[in-house]
């Protein structure tokens, strides 16, 4: 065993056995947390004139947390726009073991029409209110990484006798030891960069709720609050369809949380015929730019991030014969026969191809 060998050997044993930690510094793992970060989502816009409340659609991103220590903790909850902007904090306290949670839309109702427009996005024509939540604990000061959560990307549309539908899956970021509200390195200091990033994608047709989102939640950039840097952040992506034809495609990110709407971004070429596209990308999170007063190009792909790829689709079912006639309201008429609108969804988290450490 050569001594680069070895010393990785120590390095690894070194983060399995340190502190209390239930997992690994430094590794994205399904472990209770000091810290709680994740993406919300929810469709609607600010109220029409002053004093009105805002307007919401269907779309709402439901999170709950739990305590696993059994001890009274009061947790901090810090909200941030897409450009890492607090807008909104509040605290919470957890009994023994306790469950308790919230969603977009009600912490959007606990915010000023100011504040509220500092979350407004368009993604797909749509308005919606997006940013991320951070939840930490703050009291005991001695209590350590007692978190988990948990959340929830759902759509109450009940259209045609559709009881809603939910895309699980949307895992919360638990940071051991708390996480640097810059670089999102846990425990303030072990980051997780990655050379590449794989998104899965799938659009089965064109109809108006059918779309795929890449969602996109960064550290910050290398210039940001630098004075006299500049600098602009892509994701440098080869997409592939299922037949291994690639395209080379950059996508920006300017911000910490970017929702990318992603037929936008995929090459006519690869699918001639429409629909469906489906396929998958790996891609690379740069930034480049111009180093402070200088004329110096850099690089930097040093990021901690987090991406999913919400999948979602509607299509029209036709509806077996008899049909109640208490039902007909229920259904729609569409390419002249009776049709039901289904609709399904799903989130997958990106993979990554993490560094060595070496």
């Amino acid at each position: 065993m050569n001594a680069r060998r070895i010393a990785l050997t120590l390095g690894l044993c070194m983060l399995l056995f340190q502190g209390t930690a239930y997992g690994i510094v430094g590794v994205d793992d399904n472990v209770p947390a000091q810290e709680l970060i994740f993406p919300f989502i929810c469709e609607g816009t600010i109220g029409a004139a002053p004093g009105e409340p805002p307007v919401f659609g269907t779309l709402n991103t439901l999170w709950s947390y739990a305590e696993t220590k059994g001890q009274d903790t009061i947790v901090y909850l810090l909200v941030r726009n897409s450009r890492g902007v607090m807008v909104l904090d509040y605290a919470d306290h957890l009994t023994p073991r306790d469950v308790s949670g919230g969603d977009c839309q009600s912490v959007v109702k606990m915010m000023p029409p100011i504040d509220q427009s500092q979350l407004v996005m368009t993604i797909g024509g749509k308005s919606y209110f997006a940013g991320y939540l951070t939840v930490y604990i703050g009291f005991p000061v001695e209590v350590y990484d007692s978190l988990i959560g948990w959340v929830t990307l759902y759509d109450a549309n009940r259209s045609n006798d559709n009881v809603g539908y939910a895309a699980a899956n949307f895992k919360p970021y638990q940071a051991e030891g708390g996480a640097d509200p810059a670089t999102f390195a846990e425990a303030w200091d072990w980051t997780m960069y990655a050379d590449e990033y794989y998104l899965r994608y799938n659009i089965l047709n064109g109809n108006a709720e059918t779309y795929n989102w890449w969602i996109v939640l960064k550290g910050a950039n290398f210039c940001d609050n630098k004075p006299g840097c500049q600098s602009s952040a892509r994701l440098a992506c080869i997409i592939c369809d299922e037949g291994e034809n690639c395209f080379s495609v950059d996508i920006p990110v300017p911000y910490r949380l970017n929702i990318i709407n992603v037929a936008n971004y995929i090459p006519a070429a690869l699918f001639p015929s429409g629909y469906p596209k489906k396929g998958f990308a790996y891609c690379a999170l740069q930034e480049g730019g111009f180093a402070p007063n200088s004329n110096v190009s850099f690089v930097n792909e040093d990021f901690t991030a987090f991406m999913w790829s919400y999948q979602r689709q509607q299509r029209f079912v036709k509806v077996t014969y008899p049909v109640d006639p208490k039902k007909l309201d229920k259904f729609d008429i569409k390419y002249g026969i009776i049709t039901d609108n289904e609709l399904w969804s799903v989130i997958d988290p990106a993979d990554r191809l993490r560094r060595l450490l070496y």
